[in-house]
């Protein structure tokens, strides 16, 4: 029997044969022939006098009323059925129907796809899970089915109640809509806006496929008018529970549009207004879960600065999580990030937070490694994700368990720390949750490997475990050993001793630990790779949880690899003397290494050269450039001074200049063409970067930066 793809590729076969190319024009015409499988669809009778129809009739909602009979005593019983205003609804609103292409062999696609409905669940997974990723690229105004592990992801650690109310102001083809389990007692707190008719249409098929009534408004949803659409019943809803989004990054805004609506500037950046618009819109102690770039997170733009600056004053940012780098393909390269972000309460700001002694606001930030895909534009989403190969099911347990005990806490202590181990389905170890309580911190952790040891003349094998050390307290610090399989944590009196009787290593020998963190930090999430052996490849530090403070310290920088230190080198258990000693030896070496370097390459010397340099003139960028380049490299040229040296000689020299002096769009923000431009212009080696006091400069390349052959 076919399969669900080979189906699929007959059926688009078929509209390849009469030039219907666009893969999101035959996903339009399936959906029409989906919806009319499961609802009676027609022509609007009720405006068909005397002009054209602009409507038409849905039927077979499940909040359809049962037809009504006439009373007996009437001459003829006839149904009728409940007409509700969502079942009239305009034809632009429908996907439209390929009855009349022609030469189409109408016939064919209905068995292939009678064909794909028995391979599939059900008709709505065969819609949302296959047909919609039938699309192999992003589509104009960077529109394109988000991957369904994602926004799984982001529903679930938005906890969407049934109760909620749920908003995506950037719908698409409606997916996280539909993540959440629509019945008739919630599917009227459902709300899809999108500025695209075309994917309106594939979202309305998207909820119509559940036989529940769509409540979805296609226009910009930075226009006052939009909203003021968005009714059921005499019920308005302007805010809501839970908003989730993945908005179009990087897209030019209506400016004005958008002061209206959100009563600021908000620059011109589609990315940065929705967010905007989003975290305005939600209800008290509502949640918005946000796909953003990573421009959002420390451009120094105004308009982004200022939003970073309310999410952390304003808001409690739960959550910065960037997700793997191949998270969003086939549809984008970009590194993205989701944005976890909860509106407190009046009444509970400045009380409510994530530290159980002082209320301070925390914010969790991770860095993703796998998603359970291939990377690379190959992945097929068609099909679910290798859970195993998945860091989603660990961080998805740490946001559910966040009020859950501890499993093991060594309260009697001073310092204090709880710990929480977390499990699959299949009692696989996924990670570790270790918090600094009260006022603890923690110092350092460090993984052991598996050691086979002689015990009483046997062989003992000792797990892998993680040894963790925290900050000392009035001259009082905690060492606690945490088995990485099924025994007890328990408090290491002398680490340095534990290390010895297990590993027994030699004077010079390095440390047999591997040190994941050791940077003060209240509590750290580490992920560990199902394996038949832990080892030091299948353990990460995932994420962090830092306190406000601390990234307002930081100028308000949302990137997560701000905080996460990386894992380092391989510790060393010698004495001062034998490192220093280690230390003096290498650098003698690097020292050599660097003779032996200069030896073969002699610079132009200084004093044979003007200066300050002049510009190298003949640098300028190959092939050719498109206007907008071109614009800038101008700019760029005019980055210039005259100089007249003590010879008398005339000539230019480079100034230093940043992204926003050559910006074309006086806005004060950097744009992405010309982020790019300069990108490209450097590795052409027309343009060099410079730091000056840790801000990052350009200058044109000048005479002294070019190497001469003294041969």
């Amino acid at each position: 029997m076919a399969t669900i793809t080979e189906n699929l590729n007959k059926i688009w076969s078929e509209f390849r044969k009469v030039g219907i190319t666009d893969d999101l024009v035959v996903i339009e015409y399936l959906a029409r022939l989906l919806l009319e499988k499961v609802l009676d669809i027609s022509i609007d009778t009720m405006v068909l006098i005397g002009r054209t129809p602009t409507n038409n009739k849905v039927m077979g909602f499940l909040t359809d009323h049962p037809p009504q009979k006439i009373l007996p005593s009437e001459p003829s019983s006839i149904d009728i059925p409940h007409i509700d205003t969502t079942n009239i609804v305009s034809m632009s609103t429908l996907p439209r129907h390929p009855q009349d292409i022609p030469n189409l062999n109408l016939q064919s696609i209905q068995e292939n796809l009678d064909n794909a409905i028995n391979q599939a669940e059900n008709i709505p997974n065969l819609y949302n899970h296959h047909i919609l990723f039938r699309l192999s690229t992003r589509q104009s105004g960077g529109r394109y089915p988000t991957p369904r592990h994602i926004t799984k992801f982001i529903y679930n650690l938005a906890q969407v109640k049934p109760d909620h109310s749920l908003a995506d102001f950037a719908c698409g083809s409606g997916g996280f809509l539909v993540e959440r389990e629509l019945t008739v007692d919630n599917y009227h707190k459902t709300w899809g806006i999108d500025i695209s008719p075309e994917w309106i249409r594939l979202a309305y098929t998207n909820i119509a496929l559940r036989k529940l009534p769509p409540l979805l408004r296609s226009g910009n949803a930075l226009d006052v008018e939009t909203f003021n659409k968005l009714k059921f019943k005499q019920k308005e809803y302007t805010i809501f529970d839970r908003i989730l989004m993945n908005p179009p990054f990087g897209e030019k805004i209506d400016t004005k549009l958008a002061v209206g609506k959100l009563g600021k500037t908000v620059g011109s950046r589609s990315e940065t207004a929705l967010t905007t618009l989003a975290i305005q819109q939600l209800a008290e102690d509502g949640i918005a879960a946000i796909l953003v770039p990573s421009g959002l997170l420390f451009s120094n733009s105004k308009a982004e600065k200022e939003l970073r600056q309310t999410l952390i004053d304003e808001y409690h940012l739960k959550a910065v999580l960037t997700l793997p780098k191949d998270a969003l393909q086939p549809y984008s390269s970009l590194q993205s990030h989701i944005l976890l972000i909860h509106k407190i309460p009046p009444l509970l700001r400045g009380v409510r937070g994530d530290s159980p002694l002082t209320g301070e606001k925390m914010t969790w930030f991770f860095q993703l490694e796998k998603d359970g895909y291939s990377s690379g534009r190959s992945r097929d989403l068609t099909q679910k994700p290798n859970e195993s190969d998945s860091n989603f099911p660990f961080v998805e347990s740490v946001f559910n368990r966040q009020k859950d005990e501890f499993d093991y806490s060594f309260l009697d202590s001073h310092p204090k720390l709880g710990i929480k181990i977390f499990k699959n389905n299949e009692n696989q170890l996924l990670g570790v949750v270790i918090q600094g309580l009260e006022t603890t911190e923690i110092n350092s952790i460090t993984f052991y490997p598996q050691v086979k040891i002689q015990q009483d003349k046997q062989d003992k094998i000792i797990p892998p475990f993680l040894l963790v050390d925290t900050i000392p307290i009035e001259n009082q610090k905690l060492c606690i050993r945490i088995p990485l399989d099924e025994n007890q944590p328990d408090i290491v009196k002398n680490p340095l001793q534990l290390i010895q009787d297990l590993f027994k290593p030699k004077k010079n020998d390095p440390d047999p630990g591997y040190r994941l963190y050791s940077t003060a930090v209240k509590e750290i999430a580490i992920a560990i790779y199902p394996d038949t052996i832990i080892t030091k490849e299948s353990i990460r530090v995932l994420g962090v949880l830092i306190p406000s403070k601390q990234i307002i310290d930081k100028n308000y920088d949302l990137r997560p690899e701000e905080y996460i230190n990386k894992q380092t080198e391989t510790l060393l258990s010698n004495s001062p003397v034998e490192l220093l000693t280690r230390i003096y030896t290498n650098q003698r070496q690097l020292t050599q290494n660097l003779e032996t370097l200069f030896s073969r390459i002699e610079l132009p010397p200084i004093s044979t050269q003007k200066l300050p340099s002049p510009i190298a003139e003949t640098f300028i960028p190959f092939g050719q450039l498109n206007p907008q380049q071109q614009d800038i490299w101008d700019k760029i040229q005019s980055q210039t001074q005259p100089y007249t040296n003590d010879e008398g000689e005339n000539y230019k020299i480079a100034l230093h200049f940043i992204p926003q002096d050559i910006e074309i769009e006086d806005n004060g923000e950097i744009s992405d063409t010309t982020q790019r431009t300069l990108e490209l212009l450097d590795a052409m080696g027309v343009i060099i970067p410079v730091t000056i006091d840790n801000k990052l400069y350009y200058r044109r390349v000048t005479q002294r930066d070019l190497w001469t052959n003294s041969d």
